[in-house]
């Protein structure tokens, strides 16, 4: 979800938020992008329970990039957060395109049996652009994140996850490679895309694009389930993409891949 609204009445986006956040008390993690000054204060109202974690602000529009995390993963994990270091100097940016969320798992009797015992979450807003080839170029330059966090940051590839409004269909083709989809040129990096099937923009026309997706290390041992939250009503205003919920399911505890 995005584009948190400031035009709305406070306390009808209040309700509406509210709600959304109820429906998805199970959710671990909740990703927000693109959320205005006022929408900021609606949050801090309505996200009891869950500690929360904002980006810096990166863009013209003075958007931030929004984590919500349950009191679970708080109690059994020490988060930390990284603001974006690699990608503004290879896009010719001052500001970072994305926020990420270090998770690592505390030393003590209730949380040593948890797995994995490092994982790490990227918040991201692809820009939408004069073009495709933009929103292309930014995807390839949020690549080096994976290897920022893996290097630096000692994290598993496999427990590396990606989130957020990418601006692109998964069949959607590169515009100097119509043979290349969004798709297999995130496979052509030994990542995965997990998408709803499922239109997660909403349309004035009524149909929408698949533009919210999950990605991941080809090599996770898991399965991964997206599903986009039919909210519309409470969605009006507040955002034009749906609520997507994202389930991993099955991770194994197997040997790093050489």
């Amino acid at each position: 979800m995005h584009k948190l609204s400031d035009k709305t009445s406070f306390k009808r986006d209040t309700a509406r938020i509210k709600r959304l956040f109820s429906n998805n008390k199970d959710v671990d993690i909740i990703a927000l992008q693109e959320v205005g000054p006022l929408s900021e204060s609606i949050i801090k109202r309505v996200a009891k329970g869950r500690k929360i974690y904002l980006s810096k602000k990166f863009d013209a529009t003075h958007e931030h990039l929004y984590f919500l995390v349950s009191s679970w993963l708080k109690k059994h994990y020490k988060i930390s957060v990284s603001h974006g270091v690699v990608t503004p100097a290879i896009l010719g940016i001052t500001k970072p395109k994305e926020f990420s969320i270090i998770l690592k798992r505390k030393r003590d009797k209730q949380s040593k049996e948890i797995w994995p015992k490092k994982f790490a979450v990227i918040n991201t807003h692809i820009i939408y652009g004069n073009s495709k080839s933009e929103r292309f170029n930014e995807v390839s330059a949020l690549n080096h994140t994976y290897t920022m966090l893996s290097t630096t940051k000692l994290i598993d590839p496999r427990f590396i996850f990606m989130i957020g409004d990418f601006n692109l269909n998964p069949s959607e083709r590169h515009p100097d490679k119509p043979n290349v989809t969004f798709e297999s040129f995130l496979g052509g990096k030994g990542l995965n895309l997990c998408s709803s099937s499922n239109a997660t923009t909403v349309s004035k026309k009524g149909n929408g694009n698949i533009y919210d997706h999950l990605i991941t290390s080809r090599f996770l041992v898991a399965s991964c389930q997206a599903k986009v939250r039919e909210f519309r009503n409470d969605t009006d205003h507040i955002s034009d993409h749906l609520p997507v919920r994202f389930d991993i399911y099955a991770l194994e505890k197997t040997k790093k891949p050489r």
